[in-house]
């Protein structure tokens, strides 16, 4: 599982900073210029892992869930040729 939230991190990084809308200066200092495009950048890839993360603890619980409610499967019995 963490295997998959770090390449989900890395892969919205790469795919984030390889835009360059993303990473050019804004002209209005009051908003942090290319700083804060880089912190909403890495914000938007930490939420990309923490979803992945999210869908793979549902999916972990829904198994579980389905493994303790659903009574295991017999194989048929074969009938006996004695005689």
């Amino acid at each position: 599982m963490t295997v998959l939230v770090a390449v989900a991190v890395a892969a919205t990084l790469w795919w984030l900073l390889a835009d360059p809308a993303a990473t050019v200066s804004i002209s209005n200092p009051s908003t942090g210029g290319a700083g804060n495009a880089r912190g909403e950048v890495l914000r938007t890839a930490l939420a990309a892992g923490a979803a992945v993360g999210a869908a793979v603890t549902l999916v972990l619980a829904f198994r579980r869930q389905h493994h303790q409610e659903v009574p295991p499967r017999t194989p048929p019995t074969m009938p006996s040729s004695a005689g």
